[in-house]
This record gives C-alpha cells, structure tokens and sequence, in this order.
C-alpha cells in the first residue's frame, strides 16, 4: 500500500497530487491517505469523478485531533480465465486468492465430492455440462446444463456427476443483509 501525508503540502496542492499518486496505482492497490482532516470531500469528488476509485472499500480513522488515515482502494483489473485451461481437479480456484472465491468443478461420472459445507458463505452453482446431482442436506436437486443454484453455505451439500459434468461455483462471503 502507497502511504501519503499531505499534512504538509498547501491545501490548493493537496487534490492534484493525491489523485496523481493513485492514479499511479496498480488495480487492486490502495492509496493510504494521511490527512489533518477528514477527505469526505476527496472522497465524494473521487466517488463522482474517478471510475477506477472503490468507494465501497474506502475506509477513514481519526488517530489523533490532527491525524485523520484514510484508504482508497482501486478497482481491482477485469480479469478473463478460460475454464478449460484450468488444470487442477476435480476444483480448480479461478481466481486465486480473490474474492468471491470462484471454483471450475469437473467430476467423471459417478464421482461424488464427500458433503460438507461452507459457513459464512452464499453459494451459487451453474452447470456448464453433464449432469449433476447435487444433495443439500436431505434434499437431491437434479441439474441440467445451463441451470443455476443458489444455498445457503451452511447446509451440507454433496455434489455427483451423473455424466462426466463441469460445474461453475461462486462462494461469496455471506453479507450482514444476508442474515
């Protein structure tokens, strides 16, 4: 993370300078602004200016009555994977490491992936191919190519191919509106 102290530098100087130091950002990077104030208003220009600002991950903290630390995310990049250059099976992480977790399923027929669950999760399955039985606690769902499920990740879930299947999992964390 890139810190910047503008504490220092005269007000008339301070917007064109922090918004050249995040436009030097990496996608996906973030700019950790120290402030004598709170940038509520750098905050509302860049929100309304800048595509490449997250405003959802922007973050502000008064340490002290002339210390304000305030972070501006960039936008992670738009990132294209092919599903069938994935190596690893049966899961293959899409994305490594980011958010939502995104996992390319592939199971031969007759394969069975042993239940388990996902807590603090909301789970999203498409079907890309094949046919999967997918069994959520006591229940057995059948799906065909192009059908999309959506669960709770607390329940047990139990996915088997009936044909040779490829599945597309999405497991996002689970939000506070979510319940």
């Amino acid at each position: 993370m890139t810190t910047l102290d503008v504490r220092d530098v005269p007000p008339a100087e301070r917007h064109p300078k922090i918004l050249h130091a995040f436009a030097a950002l990496e996608p996906g990077e973030a700019l950790e602004l120290v402030n004598d104030h709170e940038p509520k208003p750098l905050f509302y220009e860049m929100q309304a200016e800048v595509a490449e600002f997250d405003a959802a991950g922007y973050e502000s903290e008064q340490r002290s009555p002339e210390e304000w630390v305030a972070r501006f995310p960039k936008k992670p990049a738009t990132r294209v994977r092919s599903l069938d250059e994935l190596e690893s099976t049966p899961h293959a992480n899409v994305f490594p490491g980011e958010e939502p977790k995104t996992v390319r399923l592939r199971l031969a027929a007759g394969e069975r992936v042993p239940a388990h669950s996902h807590p603090d999760r909301q789970i999203v399955v498409y079907l890309v191919s094949g046919r999967l039985a997918l069994d959520l606690d006591e229940e057995t769902l059948g799906l065909e190519p192009g059908d999309v499920v959506r669960f709770d990740g607390d329940r047990e879930v139990s996915p088997r191919a009936v044909t040779d299947s490829t599945a597309l999992l999405v497991l996002a964390t689970r939000s506070s509106e979510d319940g």
